[in-house]
């Protein structure tokens, strides 16, 4: 199991070398001692044979105390600084995640070249088939999600999605110009150092508890009063603005970009759930709290985690392909981030721990620098690499972008033949008038030329 992998390698070695082997604790042990004396009074002969004895029997009771060691093994504590740990692999995981969509994007630039030059790349579904989307997909998908998982099992969802949402943000600005060959403006630096202030602000504010959860308590959240109701709200709402976006009513056309940007960041917001459950879930197995892998009620949770994950790549991908990534991406982080941090804070009840005007305010700057970053003018992205001959194409989704762009290659190519062809005519002409001009001046050298040039 690679999504567990990491997680469990971390746990274990934090219980290794944070758990005090034994729990020893003195108790009093106490036990009533009664002793008993008996005294003869009298001895009576009786007729026939044989005496009546009378005794008195003097008894006491008391208590016997003695301390008594009892060892036992302590239970699994994350230590204060395991929110340090969740912080590190969520950096890392930020990193990975960047250099893989920088890459996958240079795969779509280099498509983009080969059809620029009227040959064919490979692809397959929709996706291109080159080292530059492989490599890409490896780094983007493979490698975080293990390492996105062990840090939400060491720290709470409010510490680490904001901190993953910004860190991304500035790798991506930092990696683009050595991959893709995009250069850093102000406006790019100015963004980076509100979204470096709001991840000062969130850290320092967030949640730095650690708590362990049980199968039996991750299950019960769910149908806690407080979470039950979000839970509701956020399916009635999937479903209102699900119908929206489907049936397309003319009211809502000025609505439709923060309508298809809402939906998959209530999917995305509950995969996020799931995947710190299961990161806990496996964190208990490497602690020795509990195995809950041999619970068939562990793998609902796997059920709920593909069905929203699948369907939020589903929708997102609408998005992205209804409406330009410079305006739906920011919207779209932006939205994930703060239901994200709000969901799982009730899920987890990490909203007892979360400063009141630290954290919010850290949430604000971050998303005004995710808006500042991703929403650039037009010339600002003018160092964007575009193919020759695909210049005002940009808005288009990738399979309409190639197909304009090998019309406008045939239709250019066609161009490019007919003057040729007038070329050609306008040069024989051109031949045809010296001759005729030659031949004259040789017969009459006085007359001028009296054939002008077609």
């Amino acid at each position: 199991m690679l999504f567990s992998s990491t997680s469990l390698s971390v746990a274990r070695i934090l219980a290794e070398s944070t758990a005090a082997s034994t729990n020893v604790t003195t108790v009093l042990n106490c036990t009533n001692v009664t002793t008993c004396n008996s005294t003869t009074l009298d001895v009576t002969p009786i007729a026939g044979g044989g005496t009546s004895t009378l005794t008195r029997t003097n008894c006491s009771t008391y208590e016997n105390c003695s301390n008594v060691t009892v060892a036992g093994e302590q239970p699994y504590v994350c230590p204060s600084w395991c929110w340090l740990v969740g912080s590190a692999l969520i950096i890392f995981s930020s990193f990975a995640n960047v250099i893989g969509f920088l890459l996958q994007k240079k795969a779509h630039q280099y498509e983009q070249e080969l059809l620029a030059q009227g040959l064919q790349p490979p692809s397959f579904l929709g996706l291109p088939m080159n080292w530059y989307w492989f490599f890409g997909f490896i780094l983007l998908v493979i490698i975080p999600t293990p390492f996105d998982m062990a840090a939400l099992a060491f720290a709470g969802e409010s510490l680490i999605l904001p901190l993953g949402t910004g860190c991304t943000v500035i790798f991506g600005q930092f990696a683009a110009q050595f991959i893709t060959g995009e250069i850093p403006t102000r406006r790019d630096w100015f963004a980076t150092c509100f979204i470096t202030v709001g991840i000062v602000l969130t850290t320092a504010f967030a949640s730095h508890h650690t708590p362990n959860y049980t199968l039996d308590e991750l299950l019960a959240s769910y149908v806690h009063p407080i979470f039950a109701v979000i839970l509701t709200i956020s399916i009635v709402f999937f479903f209102i603005f699900g119908g929206i976006y489907h049936f397309n009513f003319p009211w809502a056309k000025n609505f439709r970009l923060l309508i298809i940007a809402i939906i998959p960041s209530i999917l995305g917001a509950y995969v996020l759930i799931v995947v710190k459950t299961i990161g806990e879930i496996t964190k208990n197995v490497g602690t020795g709290t509990e195995n809950a892998w041999v619970d068939a009620r562990t793998y609902i949770f796997f059920v709920i985690l593909i069905g929203c994950a699948v369907n939020q790549i589903l929708l997102m991908n609408k998005g992205l392909d209804e409406f330009s990534a410079i305006y739906y991406l920011p919207i779209y982080q932006t939205i994930l981030m703060i239901l994200g941090v709000v969901i799982g804070a009730f899920y987890y009840k990490e909203y007892e721990s979360l400063h009141p005007i630290g954290f919010p305010v850290g949430m604000v700057f971050i998303s005004i620098g995710i808006f500042v970053y991703e929403r650039k003018d037009e010339e600002e992205t003018e160092n964007k690499v575009i193919p020759e001959g695909a210049e005002g194409l940009e808005g288009l989704d990738r399979r309409a972008r190639a197909a304009a762009l090998m019309k406008r290659l045939a239709l250019q190519d066609s161009i490019e033949k007919v003057k040729e062809q007038n070329r050609a005519k306008h040069k024989a002409g051109d031949n045809f008038a010296s001759l005729v001009n030659k031949k004259m001046s040789e017969e009459n050298p006085a007359e001028k030329e009296v054939v002008p040039d077609p």
